[in-house]
């Protein structure tokens, strides 16, 4: 019995040896794993950009306001803006994740009656950053309010009365309040798109190589281009089922809202499906047996899940690694997406996500192709 499992025991090790690349994989992809998942968790949210409307900017009181926005590393202030309409056109459009607006009788209503608000503008199709932005003004307004409260104080026969000043948030909300399902369902369709769409396409062109299927197509009369656009199409229907599926479900079983054109939402799918599909055949090339080419894919998904601002705003990135987001063509089917179905915009609004995607598609289908013409040489 020992004799017979030593033989088969030797022989997996023997086989494991000569395959160099199952070892590098086993080598480097727990010490990837754990390197990415530190960079990607291991921060805080901080500077995020709003802008500040002053519209009492003769008083030195709003002023002392803004200083404390300045301050904060919670939020950087990237512009000073004229009025509450400008500061929430540029939170719509996306350019800043807030805004501040200090009204016009700001000072003056917090002399005459010590209470006064500052209006914050958040994006709702954002929770987790609207959260922190609201949170960051109300620790201010708390904290201006015991500094107002002091510098107001009277002194009288029997000392110092201090009068109590109360400086509140406003709170404007766009978009309305997002369900955790609104705002994840971008995130997990993009993920599940490219999971199933880049492992069939690998997995299956690499299980024709093992089988020989291949080598028969490359001297029978099947052109290349025909045996390459058959794939391409094959596969581009699993990726629409793959989308129907994750819409019906979400709408049906969860109440998924979609408040922009769902056509819209299919054509930036398909976009993204059309990248995956070329990661897919570029990992077949390179890609010995099945194993490997699921090893291969991770290699491609890890990134995507830690690095999309799927699970962590991508504003919580140091900033010596905030470009990496922007590699990761998930970052733009996410945004586009949230533009869409939280937002209701339309694909005129995403143009920068769609030409991201379409350029990544571009580059992908043309690496893959090239290697896999020269595999079928």
């Amino acid at each position: 019995m020992w004799s017979k499992f030593l033989a088969v025991f030797r022989k997996e090790l023997l086989q494991l040896k000569r395959d160099r690349r199952t070892i590098a994989m086993i080598i480097i992809q727990p010490a990837m794993m754990m390197i990415l998942f530190g960079i990607a968790f291991g921060g805080e949210i901080t500077h995020l950009p709003i802008v500040i409307s002053n519209a009492d900017s003769d008083n030195n009181l709003s002023w002392y306001v803004t200083q404390k926005f300045e301050e904060s590393e919670v939020t950087d202030v990237v512009e000073y803006v004229n009025g509450l309409e400008n500061a929430r056109s540029l939170v719509e459009n996306g350019k800043v994740k807030g805004a501040i607006h200090i009204p016009s009788t700001f000072a003056e209503t917090l002399q005459e009656s010590k209470a006064a608000n500052i209006i914050v503008i958040v994006d709702g199709s954002l929770p987790q950053i609207a959260q922190i932005i609201t949170a960051e003004a109300e620790r201010i307004s708390v904290e201006l309010s015991e500094e107002f409260s002091e510098r107001f104080a009277v002194t009288t026969s029997v000392g110092v009365t201090s009068e109590s000043v109360r400086i509140s948030t406003f709170k404007i909300q766009l978009y309305g309040t997002t369900k955790n399902i609104d705002a994840f369902a971008p995130g997990v369709m993009g993920l599940v798109v490219q999971m199933i769409t880049t492992i069939f396409t690998a997995v299956s062109l690499v299980r024709e190589k093992e089988s020989g299927s291949i080598e028969m197509i490359i001297v029978s009369p099947i052109h290349k281009a025909d045996f390459i656009v058959g794939k391409f199409v094959t596969y581009m229907l699993v990726a629409l089922a793959v989308i129907c599926n994750v819409l019906i479900v979400g709408i049906g079983f969860f109440g998924l809202s979609i408040r922009g054109s769902i056509l819209d939402v299919f054509l930036i799918s398909i976009l993204f499906a059309i990248v995956c599909l070329g990661l897919g055949m570029l990992v077949s090339t390179v890609s010995k047996n099945q194993l490997q080419a699921v090893q291969a894919t991770i290699i491609f998904f890890l990134p995507s899940i830690l690095f999309s601002g799927f699970f962590f705003p991508i504003e919580a990135f140091p900033r010596n690694i905030s470009w990496i987001p922007y590699l990761v063509p998930l970052t733009y089917y996410i945004n586009g997406c949230r533009g869409i179905m939280t937002k209701g915009k339309s694909l005129g609004y995403i143009y920068t996500d769609l030409l991201a995607l379409a350029l990544f598609a571009i580059l992908t289908l043309i690496l893959s192709i090239q290697r896999f013409v020269k595999k079928l040489e």
